[in-house]
């Protein structure tokens, strides 16, 4: 691969735009007072907005007329569902993870 092609393939994102302090301890005040179980996950969860966006991107690719690759149904299906993955290992999804604690 040349290198002009490899600089257009891959690129460094970098987000400068922190939260700040007082929207942060907003947040956490209504995740506190919600009293919804997704809450509870949100809280306790450090991977919760990876996942979230994660998810939220192989829907987008869902929804358009295009056909989406079979290992991105199975990354949402597992994201989501959860299941066995490749490597043999039990992987929770979104819907176990925020309900199991409330049964």
């Amino acid at each position: 691969m040349a290198v002009e092609d490899r600089d257009r393939l891959y690129y460094h994102k970098f987000n400068d735009q922190k939260i700040s302090t007082s929207d942060r301890l907003l947040v956490c005040e209504f995740l506190e007072k919600w009293e919804h179980p997704l809450s509870r996950w949100l809280l306790d969860n450090k991977k919760a907005a990876s996942k979230i966006d994660q998810i939220a991107k192989l829907r987008n690719l869902t929804a358009h007329p295009m056909p989406i690759y079979k290992w991105q149904f199975t990354e949402l299906w597992l994201l989501v569902i959860g299941g066995k993955t490749k490597g043999g290992r039990i992987q929770k999804g979104l819907l176990k993870e925020v309900y199991e604690k409330i049964n």
